[in-house]
């Protein structure tokens, strides 16, 4: 897997709630010492908006989007895709 694939970067981030905070300064060091130029902006764009203000909400439709998903899930969780499916699905576009 390529450390700079939008679905490794993914993958990272839900893998990092496993870790303790020692694990994941060494991972993130690791990472941004091999980052190219635009993973390196995106990386300090987020860290950069999270000092801001975090009272960002979800607008009522946003929220009701999401109930819908996670109803769908929990209704049927064996209905998803893999990941080579996702990828081969946003490739041909």
């Amino acid at each position: 897997m390529r450390k700079h694939d939008p679905f490794f970067i993914s993958t990272f981030i839900v893998n990092v709630k496993a870790m303790n905070a020692l694990d994941i300064k060494k991972e993130l060091h690791e990472y941004i010492e091999t980052a190219n130029e635009n993973v390196l902006n995106a990386i300090y764009e987020i860290l950069r908006a999270s000092e801001g203000d975090n009272d960002f909400e979800l607008s009522d439709e946003h929220k009701r989007i999401l109930d819908e998903r996670l109803k769908a899930y929990y209704t049927n969780p064996m209905d998803v895709i893999t990941l080579e499916e996702m990828k081969a699905k946003y490739n041909k576009q």
